[in-house]
């Protein structure tokens, strides 16, 4: 029997059977795509919902965020404003720092962004509430300190106005004090001078000037009165005599007591001294200076000093 005659022809039934199962077969294939095209679908519309979602509260967080930000910018005025009224900025201090802390988290907490959103809503309104307090404080750190202003200025002027009249007084009282010094200075009235040679006879005369022969002087004797003066101090006072040649030095013999005293800023020399007990009146007093070697012709100055002044001169002439 040849290959032809074995194959045996498929039956009606079972051909039919087979395309009932493709067909079966395909109708879930296409069952399945639909289902998983409607799932898919509302996944987008989920996943396209939850974007516009995020990116809404993502908005509000913005706007949320330069509300914060423009609190805090607030905050930060008021906090230096008191500060340099000297009010007390640690309170607000630590709320500057965590509205800061507060933005940050904002805007980077998306999941939680509507819990976070309610909650700083909720804080903006306490830092608002801050801020007019702040306002009421800074008013009355203002008003204290412009009241300190007034009473700082008055006590000035007041400090200024007693300155000023202590400065005067001073000034018044210097002027005194130097008219008082000037009014205490001696003064010496009624000089005469006479000669008196070594047989210790006494020759004057009465001239302006008085004329003496060198070789008839031994000593010379100076006599003249402090004129009376109700202002100085009654105490001894130390009266120094200066006799200065012809050519304007001093004679003075430090053996018999001459020396230097300051005068004007400078050291000059005397050529006596002698303390003399004042009391307010006119007394007399007398030098007896022997030279010691002849006088030089011409005229010579006679000065008398008391306490740094000049209290008086007069002149001789030596033939």
């Amino acid at each position: 029997m040849s290959e032809k005659e074995n194959i045996t022809p498929e039956t009606p039934e079972k051909s039919g059977g087979k395309k009932g199962l493709i067909i079966g077969i395909i109708i879930i294939l296409v069952a399945i795509n639909i289902i998983q095209y409607f799932r898919t679908a509302e996944k987008e519309t989920q996943i396209k919902e939850k974007i516009v979602l995020i990116e809404k509260s993502e908005g509000k967080n913005k706007v949320l965020a330069a509300e914060l930000d423009s609190l805090g910018k607030e905050m930060k005025l008021r906090y230096d404003e008191i500060a340099s009224l000297g009010g007390d900025t640690s309170r607000l201090g630590q709320q500057i720092r965590q509205l800061e802390k507060d933005k940050i988290t904002l805007l980077r907490s998306a999941s939680s962004a509507k819990a976070m959103y309610n909650k700083i809503k909720g804080d903006i309104e306490g830092y608002k509430e801050m801020l007019r307090q702040k306002d009421e404080e800074i008013v009355k750190l203002t008003a204290e300190r412009d009241h300190f202003f007034g009473e700082t200025v008055e006590l000035k002027t007041t400090i200024t106005k007693k300155d000023s009249s202590y400065t005067v007084l001073e000034k018044v009282k210097k002027e005194l004090d130097v008219k008082v010094q000037l009014a205490q200075v001696l003064k010496v009235e009624k000089i005469h001078v006479s000669a008196i040679s070594k047989k210790n006879k006494e020759k004057k005369n009465d001239k302006e000037i008085e004329e003496f022969k060198a070789k008839a002087i031994d000593k010379l004797k100076i006599t003249f009165n402090l004129a009376e003066n109700r202002v100085a101090k009654v105490e001894i006072k130390e009266v120094l005599l200066r006799v200065l040649g012809p050519d304007g030095a001093a004679i003075y013999n430090e053996s018999t007591g001459g020396g230097a005293f300051k005068f004007e800023g400078k050291d000059i020399y005397y050529t006596e001294k002698q303390p003399v007990f004042y009391d307010g009146k006119n007394p007399e007093v007398t030098f007896l200076y022997a030279k010691g070697t002849p006088y030089s012709t011409g005229t010579h100055t006679i000065e008398i000093y008391c306490e740094g002044h000049i209290i008086g001169s007069h002149q001789i002439k030596i033939k």
